[in-house]
């Protein structure tokens, strides 16, 4: 009430005032055009409110959101539009520190510098006025003032009031302070010592970031910064780009915090990436950019030139994707048809600031993966390169390798859906050779050998299972079949059991070459368009050229349901440079003993 007290008298004393009695009034002291000012307002509220924003001071304010409310109740409450026009039709933000709206996360933003804001009030070097028009002063280019101001926020000649911080009492720099009653959403009762920052609306120095500690439960005016609002594009997954940071939480070779070595490995490196992602205000999922063996790879071959996104494991990097900083505006690349950015990118991850973070690719420099990675980053020993956050070329993911023991930031990358699958599914033979069965249980050990060398291949991100059929005509159990009739004459595709070809379906090589177009009940009619493989080697199939299983002497000429490896048992076999019927079931069977190749199936998601 001393304040509004006050603020009647001074405005009593104004308005009587007449031109050459040295206190100008106010209509005639606005500068420059109200309609596209160059400049924004802030100024400082008569009234207070308590630490949750509360004018009640119950407690009952909701932090920022109170606190923006207050902010404009107060020029409608004292018509202050009227008085000084200079405020007419703007709204404005409570310029505190929570956690939903900070200019710095780190001391002096040293971490990532302008990355750091969230729905920070201020706008980067721009000029700043009271409301009676007076320059306040300029902010820089982290958006924040350097001190000492040209003039003070508070306009009265009498000394200026306490606002409410929360930011550091140390640094004076924007950095948040440990204790600020809860984001502003908690009034303590007096007996309580629980205290939050306050500043000097008065002054031109730093201490108008902090000049004292204020109990929660004190009252204390707000600062309040005209409010603007820019384009901002959409962000993925669904929208135009991705977003690139690097986290503020350190860990191990593990993905621990504390350095012990018993994070989860990438489990966690992505749950912190998640966890600061949400801090920050950012949509979509976020994962690590880290290249870590059978669980995240982006490349097979060098930039992914063989398959392209193909050879990726899991990984968040999208297809022809833009991706910018932590600010979503500064443009860091647009990634290749491979999900990784060709060298240079446009800018740096974070500017001039390098934070050396887990990366684990190869120092060549073409986003493979490097031998060693914390053994796939589970545990603290050994050593693992690093990315250099401040460089555009591709030193950028060859940063020096650090012991696995020692804490490192995470660099999270929003992740985007692979495009579609294409129109065409890819046949692979095996680099291996495999006997007919070795008293495994039907064709599932196949398909693990199929995904696994896909893996090896760069052919993981689609499944894969193994051109095989396998059945036992005496105990009736069916693992695997294309046809019950001789090309699934009687009922087509119904005759199906776990099969692995699709209906009208074109398949090709690894390199690109048609194999053929099955028909409609999911086989191929011969001759293909080209063999399978384009060389000699043998592979099983288990079923002869009419994709029927025959009913001979138990299953033999599948090795006993691909479970019998040993000398004395037979099964179908084809032969890779077959155009033929010989392409699936050359004229004499093979030994279940032997061992041979494998054909692995892309597989329809």
């Amino acid at each position: 009430m001393k304040l509004l007290t006050q603020y009647l008298i001074i405005s009593i004393i104004i308005f009587s005032c007449k031109e050459g009695t040295g206190i100008l009034e106010p209509k005639k002291e606005i500068q420059g055009s109200t309609s596209s000012p160059a400049y924004s307002i802030i100024f400082t509220t008569v009234d207070t409110v308590d630490a949750t924003g509360s004018e009640s001071f119950d407690g009952s304010g909701l932090g920022a959101a109170s606190f923006d409310a207050f902010c404009n109740s107060q020029i409608v409450k004292w018509n202050m539009a009227q008085t000084y026009p200079i405020l007419a039709g703007k709204t404005f933000r409570a310029l505190i520190n929570t956690s939903d709206r900070r200019r710095c996360y780190s001391d002096g933003c040293s971490q990532h510098q302008e990355l750091e804001s969230y729905h920070w009030p201020l706008q980067a070097n721009r000029e700043y006025r009271n409301e009676k028009g007076q320059i306040v002063g300029t902010t820089n280019s982290l958006a924040t003032f350097t001190f000492p101001l040209t003039n003070s926020i508070w306009i009265w000649p009498t000394s200026g009031p306490n606002v409410w911080s929360g930011f550091s009492s140390t640094t004076k720099d924007y950095s948040p302070n440990n204790n600020n009653c809860d984001n502003f959403t908690k009034k303590i009762p007096v007996i309580d010592a629980t205290t939050t920052t306050s500043g000097n609306a008065g002054v031109i120095t730093d201490g108008l970031v902090y000049t004292s500690t204020s109990n929660c439960n004190s009252s204390n005016s707000v600062i309040c910064v005209e409010n603007y609002s820019s384009p901002t594009p959409t962000l993925g997954p669904d929208g135009d780009f991705g977003v690139i940071f690097t986290t503020t939480q350190k860990v191990d070779g593990t993905g621990s915090t504390a350095g012990d070595g018993l994070g989860n490995g990438i489990a966690d490196f992505d749950a912190i990436c998640a966890q600061e992602a949400s801090t920050w205000g950012l949509n979509g999922v976020f994962k690590a950019l880290i290249n870590a063996g059978a669980q995240r790879r982006a490349c097979y071959s060098a930039g992914c030139i063989t398959r392209e996104y193909a050879e990726g494991i899991d990984w968040p990097l999208g297809v022809n994707k833009e991706y910018r900083r932590l600010d979503r505006k500064t443009i860091i690349g647009t990634t290749n048809a491979g999900g990784v950015f060709d060298f240079p990118i446009s800018k740096s991850l974070s500017g001039s600031f390098n934070t050396p973070s887990w990366g684990g690719f190869n120092p060549t420099g073409d986003w493979t993966a490097d031998a060693n990675t914390c053994s796939n980053y589970t545990v603290n020993t050994g050593a693992s390169p690093t990315i250099m956050s401040n460089a555009t070329s591709s030193q950028m993911i060859t940063g020096a390798s650090s012991n696995c023991n020692v804490l490192k930031p995470i660099v999270c990358a929003t992740e985007f859906a692979k495009p579609a699958q294409g129109p065409t599914r890819t046949i692979f033979m095996t680099t291996n050779n495999y006997d007919g069965g070795d008293n495994w249980d039907g064709p599932g050990r196949y398909d693990n050998i199929c995904n696994n060398e896909a893996l090896a291949k760069g052919l993981n991100i689609e499944t894969y299972k193994a051109l095989v059929q396998a059945n036992n005509s005496g105990t009736y159990k069916t693992w695997r079949k294309a046809c019950q009739t001789a090309n699934c004459g009687t009922g087509g595709a119904s005759e199906h059991i776990n099969w692995v070809l699709s209906p009208n379906q074109e398949y090709i090589r690894e390199d690109g070459t048609i194999i053929g177009t099955t028909n409609s009940a999911g086989i191929f009619t011969f001759p293909l368009d080209n063999s399978f493989t384009g060389t000699a080697d043998k592979f099983w199939t288990g079923f002869p050229s009419t994709f029927a299983i025959l009913n001979i002497g138990g299953g033999q000429n599948n090795c006993l349901q691909l479970t019998y490896g040993l000398a004395g048992g037979t099964g179908f076999c084809g032969i890779g440079n077959s155009v033929s019927g010989t392409a699936v079931q050359q004229a004499s069977k093979c030994s279940c003993a032997q061992t041979l190749k494998i054909l692995c199936v892309e597989q329809t998601r």
